[in-house]
């Protein structure tokens, strides 16, 4: 197989390069899925569309049913 020009003026990646470059995505990925399972930084709405602080507060009693 012929090598292309470019492949012969740079250095070959080793896996600890290219890994150092990936912390960031895995940590990234990490803080998401924690995000996910645990409701971290989750704001909730009210009546009205009013930010609760606490989402077990009574429900709006006049809606109808």
């Amino acid at each position: 197989m012929k090598k292309s020009p470019i492949a012969s003026l740079t250095a070959p990646l080793s896996l600890t390069q290219v890994s150092s470059g990936m912390i960031y995505c895995m940590v990234l990925f990490l803080v998401l899925l924690f995000s996910v399972i645990t409701g971290w930084g989750s704001q909730f709405e009210g009546s009205e569309g009013k930010p609760i602080s606490n989402p077990q507060e009574p429900a709006n009693q006049s809606a109808v049913m």
